[in-house]
């Protein structure tokens, strides 16, 4: 539809469920306050800031807006 692929886009995850998305997404963050295990099976993804300190929008916001 728009061109987009899997490689555009970024996921960001905290749980067991999201491990599939974030090995699929060209740029997977986790979130400082996942599950360990997560943090464990995907050691090469950058961790960002807890779900509690808005580190998602402040990732988004550094990354295309500074």
């Amino acid at each position: 539809m728009l061109g987009y692929t899997l490689s555009d886009c970024i996921a960001f995850g905290d749980g067991m469920n999201d491990a599939e998305m974030l090995s699929m997404a060209g740029k997977g963050c986790i979130m400082a306050n996942a599950h360990q295990r997560l943090k464990d099976l995907h050691p090469e993804l950058e961790v960002i800031g807890s779900n509690a300190d808005d580190a998602v929008p402040n990732y988004l916001r550094k990354l295309y807006l500074d």
